[in-house]
């Protein structure tokens, strides 16, 4: 949860998949984008593309990759 601002209402809504206290929390969220409109719109829209590429690109992967190097750790427990 969060500050509400205008076109969100500070609410992620999601669904709890898994939970073990205190090392997993596991969940799922639809991600919706509606677009931006108008000039101002539109520098938004570039902006935020390459803050997106990047976390897709750099940021994701390297998070998977943590879960996956701490997951094999606890199976080699």
């Amino acid at each position: 949860m969060a500050r509400p601002r205008p076109g969100w209402r500070g609410i992620v809504d999601c669904e709890v998949l898994e939970v073990r206290e205190p090392s997993l929390l596991r969940f799922s969220f639809t991600y919706e984008h509606t677009g931006f409109t108008g000039a101002g719109g539109f520098l938004l829209a570039q902006l935020l593309g390459s803050v997106r590429r990047k976390m897709l690109t750099i940021g994701l992967p390297a998070v998977l990759q943590d879960l996956k190097t701490a997951e094999d750790k606890t199976a080699d427990a």
